[in-house]
């Protein structure tokens, strides 16, 4: 596989999440509020077992 061919992938994978993101706002929300709940619940575990 050639660079120029490496580059139109990836345009083509950039283009393609930016027009998802543009077009599902509330689903791109969603997952990152869903990310930040387990990583605070993570991190709460884990005070409390440093804690013990």
């Amino acid at each position: 596989m050639t660079e120029t061919q490496r580059e139109a992938i990836r345009a083509a994978r950039n283009e393609y999440s930016r027009r998802y993101r543009r077009e599902n706002p509330d689903k791109i929300r969603a997952a990152t509020e869903r990310y930040w709940l387990r990583k605070a619940a993570r991190m709460q575990a884990e005070k409390e077992g440093e804690s013990q």
